[in-house]
């Protein structure tokens, strides 16, 4: 290379203008986008706080304007979503919960992700399929999201939108069960305890119906109950059956208020006290519960716990035949209301069925809270009807129809909390 050549080459080159400007600008847009940022987490952390406070208009407010700065963020969008879904400081709105939450899903967000496969299992703001549920749950399960995990096993276990497959439905829960997931635990008790998908084990049911049961599962404390009062995967002690009944009462079971009331009766685990079993029958009853309204009508018919009244004894028999008893608990329901009318006149008789209907269409009591009008029965009036009944056996002073404790009668309901309290599986039974 010649001087003159390396002079020149030594020469440094010129910025012009351009490039000064080029340079500056994305300087100044690199401020911006620092600032946006900023703003944008200040935003999503003054929603958050306002929505734990439950001021949920300002929280909308606060992501709206988050979103309106940065119109991709997943978990403002997963927020916002959440708020239509659940009509947080904004009319309740599927169809646009569905929309963020896909928004939200398709970066990423698994909470997004199990909340539309929910929507998609159950027709929330889009067309009901299971096979796009599937698709969901599967991106969230791939991030090991425990709520998703055990939603695609409750597909796997009914076979919606999948082949029926118990040990795969047992596998999702076992995954989410071991995350901690409380109805994932109890689920998975019941995969033991029924020998689905894994080996019949009543040992391990106790273990994870304990485990959800710790967490405050009602259904997983009411089965423990169970366990404990008949020796089942553990040794019998009534003490601790009362115990797991008493916690799944603080949370209003019915079938646990059905299960105390039985141990009174029989003087198990407590003095035998059959006020107190009639008392935690009406409990159980005015939910519904259809061996606790037998066991109160029964209370009524033979006069234990309270004086004898055979219209009130039909009153709670009849509501119990209507409901969902099976095989020798409905047999004994019919014979002890037979029973009961035939210790009334027709006119009483009447009154009687006059006050079922009532509150089978939800018109008294409890059962408008817990039943549907438009699963309502009516009884059919027959004020003519002859007032005996031959045919009906009836009980003497010393031979009484028996009180169902529910032993054989295990909370079987599959179900759980989706993401945040946002949805909940509908109830299904076995």
């Amino acid at each position: 290379m010649s001087e003159s050549d390396k002079q020149t080459a030594l020469v440094p080159v010129q910025p012009n203008a351009l490039t000064i400007v080029g340079a500056k600008s994305l300087a100044a847009r690199g401020r911006t986008d620092l600032r946006v940022k900023e703003e944008t987490e200040e935003w999503i952390k003054k929603g958050l706080d306002y929505h734990l406070q439950r001021q949920y208009d300002d929280a909308f407010r606060c992501f709206e304007r988050g979103i309106q700065l940065n119109p991709n963020h997943p978990e403002i969008q997963f927020m916002l979503g959440f708020m239509y879904s659940n009509g947080h400081g904004i009319p309740q709105d599927c169809a646009q919960a569905a929309t963020w939450y896909r928004k939200a899903g398709e970066q990423g967000n698994a909470a997004a992700q199990n909340n539309l496969g929910c929507y998609y299992r159950d027709g929330q703001g889009v067309s009901r399929d299971y096979a796009q549920a599937i698709v969901w749950f599967r991106k969230a399960t791939d991030q090991n999201r425990a709520d998703a995990q055990a939603n695609l096993g409750y597909l796997y276990y009914y076979g919606l939108g999948v082949p029926q497959d118990y040990e795969q439905a047992a596998q999702f829960n076992r995954k989410a069960a071991d995350q901690g997931l409380a109805q994932a635990q109890y689920n998975l008790g019941l995969d033991y305890a029924h020998g689905q998908g894994v080996p019949q084990d009543y040992a391990q049911a106790a273990v994870w119906y304990r485990k959800a049961g710790e967490q405050g599962n009602a259904p997983a404390q009411y089965n423990l109950g169970c366990y404990y009062r008949d020796g089942r995967g553990v040794s019998r002690d009534y003490a601790q059956a009362i115990v797991w009944f008493r916690r799944a009462i603080d949370q209003n079971s019915a079938d646990a208020q059905t299960g105390l009331g039985s141990l009174y009766y029989h003087g198990q685990g407590v003095p035998q006290d059959y006020a107190q079993a009639l008392a935690w029958f009406r409990k159980a009853a005015e939910q519904d519960n259809a061996v606790a309204q037998y066991n109160l009508g029964n209370s009524y018919l033979c006069g234990q716990g309270a004086p004898q009244d055979y219209a009130e004894s039909y009153f709670w028999l009849e509501l119990a035949v209507s409901g969902n008893l099976k095989g020798s608990e409905q047999t004994y329901a019919i014979t002890c209301r037979d029973e009961s009318a035939s210790h009334l006149t027709s006119a009483e008789l009447s009154l009687a069925r006059e006050r079922v209907n009532k509150r089978l269409n939800g018109q008294i009591g409890l059962s408008a809270a817990f039943r549907p009008l438009s699963m309502a029965r009516v009884i059919e009036l027959h004020p003519d009807e002859v007032e005996d009944h031959p045919s009906t056996p009836r009980p003497s002073s010393e031979e009484k129809y028996p009180v169902l404790s529910d032993s054989e009668q295990e909370a079987t309901i599959r179900g759980f909390e989706a993401t945040k309290g946002d949805l909940q599986i509908p109830p299904h039974e076995r």
